[in-house]
């Protein structure tokens, strides 16, 4: 049976009850012309590469459905699947790739419908990220550590030619047979190792058999050996963040290639380099160590910061722009200034540069002002901290006493905005805290990052999740008491507060679920803390 046929007769089958099926199935699986096997005494390898590929296909149905709509298409390694790039995070990837040689060819032409407004602007939409960008014929792309191929595969539908480059041998067999089959016929395949200044090896565009294990491993070579007369207007690197122990390791040392060793040699090979690295990295220690960095895209896809892209440039000596991707939708943060007349983004006005490129400092002093609401300490509880086992950590031991009502007063007194906004984790790890501001809301406290206003204008809510207000009420004992039984099922958030969101939601009584969401949080205008109740709108 043809390889194809058979990931297709058995795709939805259960891949345990299967693999103890071993020998029943084994002999139908055709390896006949997939990296030069031809099929004889390769059934065992071949069942085990059905296996495997029936396994990935299942984590590509949603992630890169044309990859999944091909059955033909082989993956002999699992981990591939969990961490190449989806189709939309891989084409947002070519966009900035394409856009980096300004001196040779301008950015992707934005589309003309079905893109998401930038800040407003009516002149101003992204690219779609559902179709494939436009080609830069005369433009090349060197991807010297390719994985499983999905973002060389975005590439190679930009860049009129595409080096890409595995050391993994089983990988790069699979990835040309897959370009194969996927009707590329601009990518180059190569197997090495690539380290800094490796000596001189031959054959190195042999790739290796698909069967594991079938090949002594692939040869060292340096960049320019890898290259070998290719010339790249831009280079990509995805070091790998597995240790040699199995860890996940995000530390640009910890990577492999160790891309600050290879940094001479990649920019003296190539005026633009492309890195992908990890979500957790840090963006200021990594861009003060590789110098150079032009731009920063936090790429963010289904709530979930996904990854960074850091853009250098070789001759390059200024502040880095930064860039939220989420879902189709793209915002600039404010005082990151990039190139004029690119139609990537525009700038909220108003804002100093930030040339350190990090998290910005959001005080300025002054308390956040919640609107309509003046700041009294006597109008919430305070922050006094008694430590009594029995009171919500830092509130005042007495509720009975005192001649005011406190959640009246704060019922009666604030001139409750409509909707709070929390920023998504793009936001939070692009250090945009006061991008809200710029669009009128106001934020609850420095470190809260929880914002209201009258509305939630339709420029931020691609980038964080808009809820309206149902209720705010001090947060104390008796409020306790009184909102856990009124909202019974509900998810509850702590932020800035001397508790966690789970002892938050122990002491509310509250169970997990619903569409009521609730905050508890501090005030700096008030100087208390406060629950918020919220609806998501």
């Amino acid at each position: 049976m043809k390889f194809a046929d058979f990931i297709l007769a058995h795709d939805g089958d259960d891949l345990a009850q299967l693999a103890l099926a071993r020998s029943r199935f084994a002999a139908e699986v055709d390896l006949a012309g997939f990296g030069g096997a031809d099929g004889a005494g390769t059934g065992t390898s071949g069942f085990d590469l059905a296996l495997t590929t029936l396994e990935v296909r299942r984590k590509l149905r949603d992630k890169v459905p044309e990859w999944y709509a091909l059955p033909s298409l082989v993956y002999p390694l699992r981990v591939s699947g969990e961490q190449c790039s989806s189709t939309v995070t891989a084409r947002y990837k070519a966009a900035v790739a394409a856009g980096a040689p300004s001196e040779t060819a301008s950015a992707p032409a934005p589309c003309t419908d079905g893109g998401v407004l930038v800040h407003g602007s009516p002149d101003l939409v992204l690219p779609c990220t559902d179709e494939v960008p436009p080609v830069h014929g005369n433009l090349r792309l060197a991807d010297l550590t390719g994985g499983l191929g999905v973002d060389t595969w975005a590439f190679a539908q930009v860049f009129g030619e595409v080096l890409y480059n595995e050391m993994r041998p089983e990988l790069a067999a699979a990835a040309e047979h897959n370009f194969r089959e996927l009707g590329l016929t601009n990518v180059r395949v190569r197997n090495c190792t690539l380290v800094p200044g490796s000596s001189v090896i031959p054959g190195s565009d042999r790739v290796s058999s698909l069967i594991p294990g079938s090949d002594p491993g692939s040869p060292e070579a340096s960049v320019s050996q890898i290259l070998d007369g290719f010339r790249p207007d831009v280079l990509f690197l995805d070091p790998a963040r597995r240790a040699s122990d199995g860890r996940k390791v995000f530390r640009l040392e910890d990577c492999q290639p160790d891309v600050l060793q290879l940094l001479p040699e990649l920019l003296a090979a190539c005026p633009h380099v492309l890195l992908k690295l990890s979500p957790m990295a840090d963006i200021t220690l990594v861009c003060k160590q590789l110098g150079r960095v032009k731009e920063v895209h936090v790429v963010a896809a289904d709530g979930e910061c996904k990854e960074l892209l850091l853009l250098l440039e070789r001759d390059y000596d200024g502040p880095y722009s930064t860039t939220i991707f989420e879902d189709g939708a793209i915002m600039e943060i404010p005082g990151q200034a990039r190139d004029e007349g690119n139609g990537a983004a525009t700038q909220i006005p108003g804002q100093a540069r930030n040339d350190e490129g990090g998290a910005r400092d959001e005080g300025n002093g002054a308390a956040t002002q919640i609107p309509g609401q003046a700041g009294n300490d006597e109008g919430g509880a305070r922050d006094e901290g008694n430590g009594a086992a029995t009171q919500i950590p830092g509130q005042a031991g007495n509720d009975e006493g005192g001649a005011r009502d406190e959640v009246s007063f704060v019922m009666a007194d604030f001139d409750r905005p409509s909707f709070l906004f929390e920023p998504g984790k793009a936001m939070m790890k692009a250090g945009a805290f006061e991008v809200p501001g710029q669009y009128g809301l106001e934020k609850l406290g420095k470190h809260t990052h929880l914002y209201v206003g009258a509305e939630v204008p339709a420029e931020l809510k691609p980038f964080g999740k808009t809820f309206r207000i149902l209720e705010v009420v001090p947060l104390n004992n008796r409020s306790v008491k009184a909102i856990g039984p009124k909202y019974p099922k509900a998810d509850v958030t702590a932020r800035n507060i001397p508790l966690t969101s789970d002892q938050l939601r122990a002491k509310l009584g509250v169970r997990s679920g619903g569409d009521v969401h609730i905050f508890g949080l501090h005030s700096d205008a008030l100087h208390s803390n406060l629950l918020l109740v919220v609806q998501r709108a």
